[in-house]
């Protein structure tokens, strides 16, 4: 399946502009969907608790994971498994759910997602490819 990267305008603290290019995946949950960035550098799926809680999970109680990001800052999370589709694939893969995780889009790591996928980003033509194994 190819994607087309998302392109949205970044401002930085120093007022200066640039444009990112963003790996972003629909999930579709069975009400909603839910929008990803592919994270290479993530251990395993990071998702908000707003979501979990849509999706009819109790976030506490999953098996307790402490989440520490690049700013050094531990924050509280739950593993669940989940199950969603990607375009007419099914997935089901552990992700993180946290309250305190306020990112604008869950981040999809690599723990179970990149097992079901081989993923090919293409940056110069801005799409990426993910290829069910």
């Amino acid at each position: 399946m190819k994607v087309s990267y998302t392109i949205l305008q970044s401002d930085t603290f120093l007022g200066k502009s640039f444009i990112t290019k963003l790996p972003l995946l629909k999930l579709e949950f069975s009400k909603l969907y839910y929008m990803c960035l592919i994270d290479t550098g993530a251990d395993i799926s990071l998702m908000n608790g707003d979501l979990g809680k849509e999706i009819g999970l109790v976030i506490e109680k999953g098996e307790p994971f402490p989440v520490k990001g690049i700013d050094g800052v531990i924050i509280p999370s739950y593993i669940h498994k989940i199950e969603f589709y990607i375009d007419k694939y099914f997935c089901k893969i552990d992700a993180a759910f946290s309250e305190r995780f306020n990112f604008p889009f869950g981040l999809i790591g690599r723990k179970d997602f990149f097992d079901l996928f081989r993923i090919c980003f293409n940056q110069k033509e801005n799409f990426f490819e993910i290829v069910p194994y």
